[in-house]
């Protein structure tokens, strides 16, 4: 894997936690505790765009059947009215 050095600042109480941490996970290397929490941080943030994406499309399904459902209860009213012409009709 190719490495690549930054430069970036934190607030002091947040290095203290990084040291600390990092000395009992990691064996003292922040870079390494680092690097494992943005990665943890990106899937955290992946997994919640897409659940995000899995409710949307739950809710667009769940319209969808609704649509149709409700187009069906139309028809079947529709349906009962022809029969009731048809029958008039019939008798007539």
């Amino acid at each position: 894997m190719e490495y690549k050095r930054m430069l970036f600042s934190l607030p002091l109480p947040v290095i203290d936690q990084l040291q600390k941490y990092a000395d009992l996970t990691e064996d003292g290397n922040k870079s390494g505790f680092v690097a494992e929490a943005i990665v943890e941080r990106i899937k955290q943030l992946k997994k919640k765009r897409h659940q995000a994406k899995l409710r949307q499309a739950y809710q667009n399904v769940v319209q969808d059947s609704l649509d149709v459902t409700g187009k069906w209860k139309e028809q079947k009213e529709w349906e009962k009215l022809d029969n009731q012409l048809w029958q008039q009709l019939d008798e007539d």
